[in-house]
């Protein structure tokens, strides 16, 4: 046996520095253990022992965990078994340029051995694969570790924001915070530019990863909300970022409307409900007014919100309850009031209702507030408020059963008579450039006033209009020329003109199909006008059908106005069962002046 041993241990290393050599030619595809070899301790010679060899130590296997690292380097943890050994250490057998910090020899008397050791980063751009053995006496187990070549990292933007992201229209500062990586200078860039002034700073030092400065924006000068979209780049030339985020600017507040004076609202009427079997007789009667509805639906809502209530404006009107009047119209109800002298403004808030489920696709209602237009000699009419309609499908079937709502304003004059403008989205609040939605069952405030605005030309003639949904807080704003005489102010739930519709009945020009059954009645309040005196109210019920004259039955109808919380009044679809017939001629048939003025300009809506 002991000649054999020399021999024995040549073999041995012979086999394992060719298994080396092959790990090492095909950069370690399997990295970790080599073979632990045994080695055979010497004789205890000329000490006295008996002839008896003491047992080798051995190292059973080595390996490091992980067995590779990233360019830059990192700690392993080195992992044994051994056997008869009570001492380990580690060795560096090839590191090729890396830096290795090793730990100090370790007991091992139990049979395994754990401790870590540190590797420096990989310069190189290859892979740099170290060699490294453990020791317990001669005996030595080889294992490896593959730090990865080193790759320049591409700058990347992980994340940019700005804080505060809103600002009134005036402007004022944000601090632009961002989170980088691969970047050693940052720098911010303006993409999309509405006109506000920024001013940016230079680029900055963010190579710890971290950007952080701050961004002067000048004033809106405009009336709508503005949005600037900036972007945090990793300084030089940037083909792909991430890093973009946007800053909103209030718009520029609108000259207000002419303050109102404030006085008693009125007090409640003698009956409760009007009259509707004996209206008033007139010499020849006067027209009944037919606004025109506003253009086809630009949103839609299925569902049904809750409802909020907002405090009634401080300005009233005044009305004795031997004031009100009784009148009928085909396609108005609600309350119409007269003063001695031009309205500069009128307010009101309403409920938006929701239509009955019906299979009829020709369903619609407006609900909306106005000056002008409810006398034939009145060509003129400002309006603005909502509609409701049963929803299409894209191919332009009715969803029965589902009905959608939008905002509107419109602007009529002798002259013509441009179609109405649906609003498509909301232009002040907290909701400024997202759609104009508005659900059935919202609170929505219209106010309408004369203002002073360098737009209009004169700017005496310049009118605000105003839409405001108090349950989401969208509201949008417009300044439009406007010379009506002012004579009247409105608060109407209309059957609108529908002149596309050949399902309507024609009358006189005017498209009127069946005012919808709609549920639950429309709630105006905070109704107020300026100025605040009124020589009379009239009370305005819908019949029906058009072109009835002595055998009409009323289907919307106004009920008594109320002074508590505020100045207003509700209309209600009156059932088929309920409707009461109106005895005798119409006070204000559709077919008036006004009526065949709007009939001739129909084909342009």
């Amino acid at each position: 046996m002991k000649g054999w041993a020399h021999p024995h241990i040549y073999l041995m290393s012979t086999h394992q520095s060719h298994f080396c050599s092959r790990a090492v030619h095909r950069v370690l595809l399997a990295v970790g253990i080599a073979g632990a070899l045994a080695l055979p301790a010497a004789p205890a010679a000329g000490l006295g022992l008996p002839s008896r060899e003491l047992p080798a130590a051995t190292v059973l296997s080595a390996r490091a965990l992980p067995g590779a690292l990233a360019a830059k380097g990192g700690t392993v943890e080195v992992v044994g078994k051994v056997r008869d050994a009570s001492s380990c250490r580690l060795a560096v057998l090839g590191d090729h340029g890396i830096k290795i910090s090793l730990p100090k020899p370790a007991n091992c008397a139990g049979g395994s051995y754990r401790e870590p050791a540190r590797f420096g980063p990989n310069g190189a751009k290859a892979p740099v694969v170290v060699k490294l053995g453990l020791f317990a006496g001669p005996a030595h187990g080889v294992f490896y570790v593959v730090v990865a070549p080193a790759r320049p990292a591409r700058p990347a933007v992980l994340s940019a924001k700005a804080a505060p992201w809103r600002l009134g229209y005036k402007g004022g500062t944000v601090t632009v915070e961002g989170r980088v990586s691969g970047a050693k200078v940052c720098r911010l860039a303006v993409l999309d530019d509405p006109g506000v002034r920024a001013r940016l700073p230079k680029p900055t030092s963010c190579s710890k990863g971290v950007y952080r400065e701050q961004v002067t924006f000048g004033p809106n000068r405009h009336h709508e909300a503005a949005t600037v979209k900036l972007a945090l780049f990793p300084y030089g030339l940037v083909k792909k970022y991430d890093g973009a985020f946007f800053v909103s600017l209030a718009g520029k507040p609108r000259p207000k409307p002419v303050p109102t004076t404030t006085t008693t609202p009125p007090p409640p009427p003698a009956t409760t409900t009007p009259p509707t079997t004996q209206p008033l007789a007139t010499s020849g009667g006067s027209p009944p007014p037919s606004p025109l509805p506003p253009l086809p639906p630009a949103t839609t809502t299925t569902a049904p919100s809750t409802t909020t209530t907002t405090a009634p404006p401080a300005t009233t009107l005044t009305a004795a309850a031997s004031t009100v009047q009784q009148e009928d119209a085909y396609n108005w109800s609600g309350y119409v009031v007269n003063g001695p002298q031009p309205y500069t403004s009128a307010t009101g808030t309403f409920t938006v209702t929701g239509l009955t489920s019906s299979s009829s696709c020709n369903d619609t209602a407006a609900e909306w507030v106005g000056i002008d237009g409810a006398s034939s000699s009145d060509t003129y009419l400002i309006q603005a408020g909502v509609t409701v309609y049963v929803d299409r499908y894209a191919n332009g079937q009715c969803d029965s059963g589902h009905y959608g709502v939008y905002p509107w304003w419109e602007v009529i004059t002798p002259s013509g008579m441009p179609p109405a403008a649906a609003i498509i989205n909301w232009d002040q609040g907290p909701l400024a450039g997202s759609p104009a939605t508005v659900n059935i069952g919202d609170q929505v405030t219209v106010t309408i006033g004369q203002v002073a605005d360098s737009a209009c030309s004169p700017a005496t003639e310049c009118w605000q209009m105003e839409v405001v949904d108090n349950t989401t807080g969208g509201a949008y704003t417009i300044d439009e020329p406007y010379a009506g005489p002012g004579s009247s102010a409105e608060w109407i739930v209309e059957d609108p003109d529908q002149s596309t519709n050949p399902n309507c009945s024609d009358y006189n020009g005017v498209y009127l199909c069946p005012m919808p059954d709609y549920t639950p009645p429309v709630q105006f309040s905070g109704l107020s006008a300026s100025p605040n005196s009124a020589s009379g109210w009239t009370d305005v019920s819908l019949v029906t059908p058009p072109g009835c004259e002595n055998n009409c039955a009323v289907v919307s109808q106004p009920s008594a106005l109320s002074t508590a919380p505020s100045l207003g009044f509700s209309v209600s679809y009156v059932s088929s069962s309920a409707q009461a017939p109106i005895v005798g001629p119409l006070l204000r048939p559709v077919a008036s002046e006004l009526s065949v003025i709007k009939a001739n300009t129909l084909s342009r809506l």
